[in-house]
């Protein structure tokens, strides 16, 4: 089991992401909405694990709280290898700081963190395409690029476990809530 701390974003901002995996889906590349299972949210993760016990949600969700309302612009596109596609922020202090927060409390209370995600090392991103062939990096590029940066806000968190969102905390609501 895989557990993912999600930053969600807005109606906004996730919709234009939905349409770039549908658009991308459409020349035949591989999106976190073709996944199995259920329906998957843009996100951007702070943090993985092997596992996490989501009673700790609503201190995640205090932890993340100074980043409701961050303006985030996707304004660059890369490439992890194994073949992930993914949309980047620009660099934000207030992202920055939340995530290394999470972080180092996260760590008493989780299982197996991905060193991919300590702080100094982590990239923040939001992915758009999984087990992508090199051959089709391409056309994946040309897809992603005809569309300007993408522009909203952080609205929310949410706990994703094996790639499925199983909580989430709007900050603009009262307490969390699960999936």
């Amino acid at each position: 089991m895989t557990a993912a701390v999600e930053l969600l974003f807005d109606e906004r901002l996730e919709n234009r992401v939905r349409a770039l995996w549908r658009r991308l889906a459409a020349v035949g590349i591989s999106t976190p909405d073709q996944w199995p299972g259920p329906k998957r949210r843009p996100h951007i993760s702070l943090a993985v694990s092997d596992a996490l016990e989501p009673s700790h949600g609503e201190e995640l969700a205090t932890l993340a709280a100074p980043a409701a309302g961050v303006r985030i612009r996707m304004e660059s596109v890369g490439w992890f290898s194994g073949g992930v596609l993914y949309l980047a922020p620009g660099w934000s202090a207030e992202l920055a700081t939340v995530q290394a927060a999470l972080w180092e409390r996260m760590g008493s209370w989780s299982v197996g963190p991905w060193p991919e995600y300590e702080p100094g090392r982590w990239v923040a991103h939001c992915t758009l395409a999984t087990r992508l062939d090199p051959t089709l990096l391409g056309p994946a590029l040309t897809t992603v690029t005809e569309f300007s940066p993408l522009e909203g806000v952080v609205r929310g968190l949410g706990l994703g476990v094996d790639g499925a969102l199983t909580w989430e905390k709007d900050f603009r609501d009262g307490p969390a809530r699960p999936v």
